[in-house]
């Protein structure tokens, strides 16, 4: 989120999967309730197509995005595919708007009848301006409950939370039999953000508006991150039904840093009702040493879906999972991990065309 990934404009993204139950497994370290599955555009198309798309909304919000794809040979074995977007616009809220452009492409090849490999880049500038950092203030100073207009801004005019995001990406996939099919992926990813925020805290009182105080800060951050994927995965037969198997690799090495300007501005706010984000950008000072951050991690991991009958399947799997991260932050050096065996079964019941029962 620092570094502007929920920011990611859809663009370039042929699909959103959730994928429920198996984060543990499929995706090493983090949130057990699922797991968001961005997949990138291809260039399938031997024929030329195109998509333009233009749109007007509200508080003068405007968007254009074309999407371009074509072979670059006869055969058709060698394609190309280009998705750009551009949007901006203001908001509900006051002094807010917001500038985003997206930059796609990706090449795709016929190695051989069954080996493609895939190559590509996306970028990405998002450029906001009045930035809101954290929400209006709850409660008066009396405790009872403040009643602001949904525009009540509490940002500046040079507020701005900058973001950059750039990626390169590899794809080779290789049927190794018509049922089952080896897949290699590389990614690097360099996301940064520039920002400019100020931090207005307390609580006002009810006739005065008095007893807010406003904090700038000027914060810099870059999050770089190298990963590996190999998969096997494939169909087999077992007892008359066929059953889906999958064993893979994946690597993942992130290096973040941050820093921020090296002052200590307070400053109290009058009337926050009269609040309007017109105050002078302060000048900041020289930025502090960056705090820097390293996490790592690797696993193995293996899947198989049974099917015990048309409607009823189940999955099993484990990973052995490698997770360590070690660095310095605001709280000091920072340097843990863990390694562990991951196991994981489900069951599903699909007991209609439309829906399934998971346990």
């Amino acid at each position: 989120w620092s570094a502007g990934e929920n920011q990611t404009d859809t663009a370039i993204f042929d699909r959103v999967e959730i994928v429920r139950g198996a984060t543990g497994l499929m995706v090493g370290a983090g949130n057990p309730s699922a797991a968001i599955n961005l997949v990138r555009k291809r260039a399938l198309s031997e024929e030329f197509t195109g998509d333009l798309n233009i749109s007007a909304g509200s508080w003068n919000t405007y968007r254009a995005m074309a999407d371009i794809g074509s072979a670059l040979n006869s055969s058709g074995t060698i394609r190309a595919r280009v998705v750009a977007s551009h949007e901006q616009g203001d908001s509900f809220v006051d002094l807010a708007s917001h500038e985003t452009t997206v930059l796609y492409g990706v090449l795709d090849a016929d190695i051989t009848d069954k080996t493609v490999i895939s190559l590509g880049a996306s970028y990405q500038d998002n450029t906001p301006q009045g930035t809101l950092w954290g929400g209006l203030p709850i409660w008066y100073a009396d405790n009872t409950r403040t009643h602001y207009k949904r525009s009540k801004t509490k940002s500046a005019e040079w507020s701005s939370w900058q973001s950059t995001n750039v990626s390169y990406f590899a794809k080779l996939s290789h049927e190794i039999t018509p049922d089952w099919q080896l897949t290699l992926d590389v990614n690097h990813i360099d996301n940064s953000a520039d920002e400019k925020l100020i931090w207005v805290r307390g609580a006002p009182d009810k006739d005065t508006g008095e007893g807010m105080i406003a904090a700038p800060s000027y914060l810099r951050g870059e999050r770089v991150q190298d990963d590996i994927n190999l998969k096997l995965s494939g169909d087999y037969a077992l007892f008359g039904n066929s059953h889906n198997a999958s064993f893979g690799y994946s690597y993942s090495n992130q290096d973040q840093t941050s820093q921020s300007t090296d002052n200590n501005f307070i400053m109290p706010i009058p009337n926050f009702d009269l609040w309007n984000g017109d105050i002078d950008e302060p000048q900041w000072g020289e930025f502090k040493d960056p705090d820097k951050m390293n996490t790592e991690q690797q696993g193995f991991y293996g899947v198989t879906r049974l099917s015990l009958t048309n409607e009823i399947k189940v999955i099993v799997g484990g990973r052995y999972a490698d997770w360590h991260q070690k660095g310095n932050n605001w709280s000091g050096d920072v340097s843990f991990g863990d390694t562990a065996f991951v196991p994981y079964a489900g069951a599903l019941y699909d007991f209609n065309e439309n829906h399934t029962l998971y346990l």
